[in-house]
């Protein structure tokens, strides 16, 4: 793999002055006269978020000043104000909502809140201003009360913004102070583990939204420089996967609305800084006209850079990675692992192309909706055009990749009429091949190509648009019934879309009551790879097809597939769930934050700022040479300590020291964030047995996450270490043995609970020795 070695972390433009919103507001407010009608007689469409926007965008535009206080009356009857209540504070999503279940709103409400009482206070009038006091007076409750996970990224970042804006704002050091703590936090689960909600089209527009609100308008430096430093984060990770010739993100995604095109609330920002051509007509678009902070020149530059291969975490596992490769004519991208999210495309291939072309995506479907465009209720409040969340497994080495879905009991609902798995490709393209047979479909007219039912080199499809070309390829396919291949088409159904499809239908017909008890597995394995700069010749067609060495090996037992293996022209592809005797393999475990060609870039970007400024330059990580003695001691505060892991002081302790993360006793909560790590020189392989020293106050504060990790895999992942209660310090055992390799290893201790102390350990190779 090629590498590149430069900064990019510095790449942005000087603090540029507060915007002047006013020219914006006033379309803003023109365009949205509609939603002032409809409040007057509130209907569904009405939302709390859409009420404090409008309201925003009135005083940014200094006029029809005198609706603001039906506004918030409508506000007010869409607020929780029962003290005892558990939405106490919140807001309900729209008007016709009969009570309060998504607790998001008070976090989207309160953007527009807290801008209107930072700048707009003193335009307000008298009565309208009393009532906003009293709105915000309450929402601060609610945004107290709503405790986001650091994943639930969009959220986490609003919420600890409107802490901070209004903490600030009102006078309410102890709530300021709560939302820079959220901040921090979603800070250094980001610097650990990435986006979470990766490369969404949709939730990058809130998230950068929220961030540019705490850089232009927080007054502590040190959570300003939080903000800028993620600001920098997210827009490298866009930049990268940007894909110029389409306009759009490239890639996998996390969360997409938009099956067939991968656009949505993104658009708003990439308008505001010049990215793309238009005005922004959302009425959201006032949050991020908002920023100081803006994004280079130099940034789009890394988006010319041909090819490019973006590798980066989103997640605490090991199989939560994702890569995309771009090259100027087509982009290959996959995700190791299945967000949950049910919105999540994770094998795709972006050609160039108008904004408005389709892209090719993988999606899984009980629903017969291929293209996303029949919604279903998701909740009492959403509704959402919604897959499965299948078992999914990926990988890829540049412009070649696997891509595993399987189907559990648990993944399909009973009384499915359909179980499918779709590959969506363009209409429009210059050539669609099934073996050497050219297939030309009349557009508005349904057409189907059976494939063979045995796998051969045969029943692979290539698609050509302009110099770039795919092949795809279902090498292994199993029905719902036992014993059963799935078929297999290539499917243009006279859709409107644009769209054409390669299904496997691993079931249809009547619909099924219950789901059977599945004694096989059940699934699709799909071979990709793209070619860039193609000679669309019979020669050509036939080379590409030989991408993927006809050797891809599939291994099962009765109830799941565990390992697949596969030989193309780059090297060996595995995908594994299990150990499997005799035919193992690593899988790709992704340790780089966010990197271009192997040169990591989202920790440098993080850790200009504290506090993982001091605790990165604190030192190389300390290294425990590991000889044939069988025993060693070392103690916690020896590691390379991550915040929010610190050194507590107690005379108890080994060396009066000790390591933990402070929290409130029986309250539980950690993230998983904090670390301590050593490095092991091992000059003896084999199992070794892990002790720690330890004091936990209650059950709800009593273990620690222990990790094993080389340079390219994990030995051991993530795994819990439940110590047990202890009032004081006591010797405590890790249940499972530590196999060390010889060479260099890193052992990492993270957070699970708050309050777990840890003040020394020892690693043995003697199972009956117990530590002193």
């Amino acid at each position: 793999m090629f590498r590149s070695f430069f900064f990019l972390f510095c790449l942005s433009l000087p603090l540029a002055a507060q915007t002047d919103t006013r020219p914006l507001a006033l379309k803003l407010a023109a365009s949205n006269e509609g939603f002032w009608k409809s409040t007057q007689e509130p209907a569904g469409s009405v939302t709390s978020r859409g009420i404090f926007a409008y309201a925003l965008v009135l005083c940014e535009a200094n006029q029809n000043l005198e609706r603001l206080e039906a506004l918030f009356d409508r506000a007010a009857q869409m607020q929780d104000r029962n003290t005892a209540s558990k939405s106490y504070g919140n807001f309900k999503w729209k008007w016709e909502d009969e009570k309060i279940v998504d607790y998001n709103a008070v976090d989207f409400s309160m953007r527009g809140g807290s801008l209107l009482w930072i700048k707009h206070k003193d335009q307000i009038p008298a009565p309208a201003q009393a009532k906003l006091r009293e709105l915000l007076e309450f929402s601060v409750e609610g945004l107290m009360r709503h405790k986001v996970r650091e994943d639930y990224t969009n959220i986490a970042l609003m919420n600890a913004g409107d802490l901070i804006l209004l903490g600030e704002a009102m006078n309410k050091p102890n709530v300021a102070d709560e939302g820079y703590k959220r901040l921090e936090n979603a800070l250094l689960y980001t610097h650990e583990f990435g986006t979470h909600e990766y490369v969404s089209p949709t939730y990058y527009g809130p998230d950068l939204d929220a961030l540019v609100m705490i850089e232009a308008f927080a007054k502590r430096e040190r959570g300003v420089q939080q903000a800028r430093a993620l600001l920098r984060y997210f827009w490298h990770d866009i930049a990268l996967n940007w894909f110029a010739p389409a306009q759009r993100l490239s890639g996998a995604h996390s969360r997409s609305y938009d099956y067939l095109r991968g656009l949505g609330e993104l658009d708003t920002q990439m308008q505001l800084n010049g990215w793309l051509e238009g005005e922004p007509n959302s009425i959201d678009a006032i949050y991020g006209a908002q920023a100081r902070w803006k994004p280079s020149d130099d940034l789009k530059k890394l988006n010319e850079q041909y090819p490019r291969y973006v590798q980066q975490k989103w997640g605490v596992e090991s199989n939560q990675w994702r890569a995309n490769y771009i090259q100027k004519e087509v982009a290959l991208s996959t995700s190791g692992a299945s967000y949950g999210g049910k919105m999540n495309f994770p094998l795709t291939v972006d050609f160039p192309g108008p904004r408005q072309s389709v892209r090719c995506y993988f999606t899984s479907d009980a629903r017969n909706d291929p293209y996303g465009k029949v919604k279903i209720a998701e909740s009492a409040t959403h509704s959402k055009a919604l897959h499965l969340n299948p078992l999914w497994g990926a990988a890829q080495k540049e412009e070649s990749a696997l891509g595993l879905v399987q189907y559990r009991v648990s993944d399909i609902s009973a009384n499915i009429e359909s179980l499918q798995s779709h590959f969506v490709m363009p209409l429009d393209n210059d050539g669609i091949w099934v073996g050497d047979r050219r297939i030309k479909f009349e557009i508005g007219k349904s057409e189907s190509v059976p494939l063979p039912i045995q796998n051969s080199s045969w029943d692979s499809i290539i698609l050509v648009k302009g110099s770039a070309a795919l092949v795809v390829r279902v090498v292994w396919k199993n029905a719902l019934k036992e014993g059963e291949f799935a078929p297999v088409q290539l499917i243009y159904d006279g859709n409107s879309q644009g769209a054409v499809r390669l299904t496997v239908t691993h079931y249809s017909g009547a619909a099924l009551p219950e789901i059977p008890q599945l004694n096989h597995p059940v699934g699709a394995l799909f071979a990709v790879s793209v070619a860039s700069n193609f000679q669309n010749s019979a020669q050509g067609r036939q080379a590409l097809r030989q991408r993927f060495i006809d050797a891809v090996t599939v291994f099962a037992d009765k109830t799941n597939v565990n390992l697949v293996k596969a030989q193309t022209s780059h090297g060996p592809l595995c995908i594994k769930y299990a150990p499997v005797s005799g035919n193992d393999c690593e899988p790709i475990v992704q340790q780089e934050l966010l990197s271009l060609n192997g040169a990591e870039i989202g920790r440098k970007i993080l850790q200009t700022v504290e506090p993982l400024k001091s605790a990165a330059n604190a030192g190389n990580v300390p290294i425990l040479k590991i000889a044939k003695a069988r025993n060693l001691y070392f103690e916690a505060e020896s590691a390379q300590i991550m915040p929010s892991f610190e050194i507590g002081d107690d005379a108890a302790a080994s060396g009066g020291k000790f390591v933990w993360m402070s929290g409130e006793i029986g309250q539980g909560g950690g993230g998983g964030t904090a670390n301590a790590t050593w490095k092991l020189q091992n000059k003896t392989a084999g199992d070794y047995i892990l002790w720690g020293r330890v004091m936990a106050p209650t059950p709800d504060d009593d273990s620690f996450f222990v990790r094993l990790l080389s340079a390219d895999k994990d030995l051991l992942p993530l795994t819990t270490w439940s110590i047990g209660t202890h009032e004081k310090w006591e010797w405590v055992r890790f249940a499972q043995k530590i196999s060390l390799p010889l060479g260099e290893t890193k052992l990492q201790l993270r957070v699970r609970e708050d309050g777990a102390k840890i003040d020394r350990l020892f690693l043995t190779r003697d199972a009956r020795e117990i530590p002193q």
